[in-house]
């Protein structure tokens, strides 16, 4: 999955989706946010995104595997800009 990097207009700040193939600490303190959640619904019997905001809302799709609960939420964020 390709990860987008934004850079502030005053160039003070570099927002993306944290992966360990980008060495951030190079670039200086970090400060880290999480967004989203992957939790089982046990009602639902599958896996569903969450987005972490004022109303910690599912995403409308319930996955039977994790790993593709896991890579609609990646999706989800990089096609947004929530990061």
């Amino acid at each position: 999955m390709e990860v987008k990097l934004t850079i502030s207009p005053d160039g003070s700040l570099l927002t993306g989706l944290y992966t360990d193939k980008f060495d951030w600490q190079n670039l200086g303190d970090l400060e880290i946010v999480r967004a989203t959640d992957v939790r089982f619904d046990k009602e639902k019997q599958g896996w569903a995104v969450h987005i972490l905001d004022e109303q910690d809302r599912p995403l409308p799709e319930i996955f039977n595997k994790r790993r593709d609960a896991i890579d609609a939420e990646m999706k989800y964020l990089n096609e947004r800009g929530i990061l």
